[in-house]
């Protein structure tokens, strides 16, 4: 793992489920000597929320929700969604879909 987000110029993202997961990815990249500004770890329901913060339009997440999880995830599929994010992240070309 350590010398593939090596090897890229580009930034790395590395998603796991567990608060857990990403303290054992974080030491094995340390291990690894993958410098901390080329990756980030984050759990699926950290990035998720990340994702509906930036993009609180698109993600259209209710402020009472009854399970925020669900919400923001929910809403970081309508960001994904959105022709324009997915042209940004190199998803999709303009007049393809």
């Amino acid at each position: 793992m350590g010398s593939v987000i090596q090897a890229q110029s580009k930034r790395g993202l590395v998603l796991t489920h567990t608060n857990a997961g990403v303290e054992v990815l974080r030491r094995r990249l340390q291990r690894y000597q993958v410098a901390p500004g080329n990756v980030t770890v984050q759990t699926i329901d950290s990035w998720c929320r990340y994702l509906s913060e930036r993009f609180p339009a698109l993600a259209s997440v209710a402020a009472d929700a009854d399970n925020v999880y669900l919400a923001n995830s929910r809403g970081a599929l309508r960001v994904l969604a959105a022709s324009h994010i997915q042209r940004l992240l190199g998803l999709t070309r303009p007049g393809r879909h």
